[in-house]
C-alpha cells in the first residue's frame, strides 16, 4: 500500500509551506545533508519576506491583482472565477512573450498545460507585501466573491439612501495599487515602470 499524508489548511502561509515541501519531492538531486536549508530559508524570510526563488519577476505582484480586480469590477461569479482567471493568466503568457522581455515568464514552455499559475505562486507574497487584503487562501477568495458582491451592493444601496453605515465593505486589494496600463489585459509586459 502506498504511503500518503495530509494536512489541515488553516492559512495561506501554511498551504504555501506544504506546497513547497511537496515540491521538494519532485526535484531531482535535492540534498541538504548538513541541514543548512532551514538556516538558508530563515535568512531568506528575514531578508526577503514574501518572496521565494520561484518568484523571479516583481511585476507579477501587479499583474495578478489587476486580473482579479478586473473580474471584481465585472462581478464574475464565484463559480466562474477560477476558470476565467486561469484563462486570463494563460493568455498573459503569450502577451508577455510577445513583449520581448521573456526572462522569467511563468509558463513559457508549458503554455496552456501550465499547472501552477502565477497567482498561486505569488498569492502568499501578495498578502505579506500588503497588496492582497483578503486574508484567506486563493480558493477561499474565489468562494467569497459572491458574498463580497452582495455586501458591496447592499452598502452602496444603503449609502445612497442616506443611511449611516458603521463599516464599509472591506476591499480585497490595497487601495493604493497603481492602475493597470492602457491596453491591459490585451497588452502586458514584465518590465517595471515608474
Amino acid at each position: 500500500m502506498p504511503s500518503a499524508f495530509g494536512w489541515v489548511d488553516f492559512a495561506e502561509e501554511d498551504r504555501q509551506r506544504m506546497v513547497d515541501v511537496i515540491g521538494l519531492f519532485h526535484e531531482q538531486d535535492t540534498r541538504d545533508e548538513l541541514g543548512l536549508g532551514s538556516v538558508r530559508d530563515a535568512f531568506a524570510n528575514l531578508l526577503f519576506p514574501g518572496t521565494s526563488t520561484i518568484q523571479t519577476r516583481a511585476k507579477y505582484m501587479l499583474l495578478v491583482p489587476w486580473i482579479y480586480l478586473r473580474h471584481e469590477r465585472r462581478q464574475t461569479p464565484s463559480k466562474d472565477i477560477a476558470r476565467k482567471a486561469r484563462g486570463d493568466e494563460l493568455n498573459l503568457i503569450g502577451l508577455l512573450l510577445e513583449s520581448g522581455d521573456t526572462e522569467g515568464v511563468i509558463g513559457k514552455d508549458a503554455r496552456s498545460k501550465l499547472q501552477r499559475l502565477p497567482s498561486s505562486i505569488y498569492w502568499s507574497g501578495l498578502r505579506t507585501w500588503g497588496i492582497r487584503l483578503f486574508p484567506g487562501s486563493q480558493s477561499q477568495y474565489h468562494r467569497y466573491l459572491d458574498a463580497f458582491y452582495r455586501r458591496r451592493k447592499q452598502y452602496v444601496h444603503l449609502e445612497s439612501e442616506g443611511e449611516p453605515m458603521a463599516l464599509p465593505v472591506g476591499e480585497n486589494w490595497a487601495p493604493g495599487l497603481p492602475a493597470p496600463p492602457d491596453g491591459f489585459p490585451r497588452q502586458a509586459s514584465l518590465t517595471l515602470t515608474k
